[in-house]
């Protein structure tokens, strides 16, 4: 439907509106996807099912990459009617999957007592969630993480579109595979980390250490690839960005359905989505500096970074809290 809504407008109002639509009808599969997930894999393998699962967005993210190329050859109407078709496949197996999948999960009996508890308000659940400190810090981590990652998508192309003018169509193929390749390499070896944390048991708040810790490695490639002067070092300093800074997604939505009972855990998934509104306003906020005069690759070299030190500190707060949470000194 949005891609034909695109075919027939001439207007920038017509295309922000089907552009909110597209977003409010995504906005309900992350925390339902999520939670069949936690349904379904024991707590030693969902870091690397949730991982599996949002290897899909780094996928998604390249080929949203190379679409510059198709509207090129094209024209963006019809290439965004082609995105749009492209839908399709996935949907249909996403229903015949589903169709088969059994409807008595939560009558499990390894599930938490809590499900057999009377049905909770939205705003009790959402209290529930956030009454849990580690969640608190869980989800503060995620909105600096956040903040960085709505800032690296919406300006590193504008950015080194300007900076290398004579390799835009070559960043466009090299930066599909560095999301690509990059992000879901480290999304899957930090949900793999995850879970190889929680298979041993005595310590489950070191899965907290994943997170932080590609945070902060990831700063200095990140300097190299956003201050380099020369393309493949940028690139270079890009992908071993992606590759360290990319890992938090699995631990933290393992983390985050571990630390609340199952009957909760679709209202904390959809708090870690709300807190994306906060972590949205990243793109403005550069837009705005920008067109104030500060150069893009300062406000790059600033934000991302100072982000991701308090995503560091937010994470390693979180493994503290559960840790206390699980009575462990």
């Amino acid at each position: 439907m949005i891609g034909l809504l695109t075919l027939g407008t001439n207007r920038f109002v017509h295309l922000l509106c089907a552009r909110l639509f597209l977003g409010v009808s995504q906005a309900f599969s992350g925390p339902a996807a999520h939670t069949l997930i936690a349904a379904t894999f024991p707590p030693t393998r969902r870091a690397t099912a949730h991982s599996i699962y949002t290897s899909g967005i780094y996928l998604g993210s390249a080929a949203a990459s190379l679409s510059v190329l198709l509207s090129r050859a094209w024209g963006w109407r019809r290439a965004s009617l082609f995105v749009a078709l492209s839908a399709l496949p996935p949907m249909a197996l996403l229903a015949v999957s589903l169709r088969s999948a059994p409807s008595t999960q939560a009558a499990n009996p390894a599930q938490p007592a809590a499900l057999a508890s009377p049905r909770r308000t939205v705003m009790e659940a959402v209290c529930d969630v956030i009454r849990v400190r580690s969640v608190r810090w869980l989800l503060a981590g995620a909105a600096a993480r956040l903040f960085a990652g709505f800032a690296i998508g919406a300006w590193v192309a504008p950015y080194y579109r300007a900076a290398f003018p004579s390799r835009v169509s070559t960043f466009s193929l090299v930066y599909a595979a560095i999301v690509a390749v990059g992000g879901t390499v480290a999304v899957v070896c930090g949900g793999l980390a995850a879970d190889m944390v929680t298979l041993a048991g005595k310590r489950p708040e070191r899965a907290a250490w994943i997170p932080a810790g590609g945070a902060l490695l990831a700063i200095p490639f990140w300097l190299v690839g956003i201050r380099s002067l020369h393309f493949f070092a940028a690139m270079a300093g890009l992908l071993c960005a992606y590759l360290c800074a990319e890992t938090w997604f699995g631990a933290t939505i393992a983390m985050l359905q571990g630390s609340v009972p199952q009957s909760i855990s679709g209202t904390a998934q959809g708090l870690l989505n709300f807190v994306q509104v906060v972590s949205s306003l990243s793109p403005p906020l550069i837009g705005y500096l920008y067109r104030r005069g500060m150069p893009l690759r300062l406000l790059l070299s600033i934000l991302v970074p100072s982000s991701y030190v308090l995503t560091a500190l937010c994470f390693w707060k979180a493994g503290r809290a559960r840790a206390a949470e699980a009575g462990v000194k």
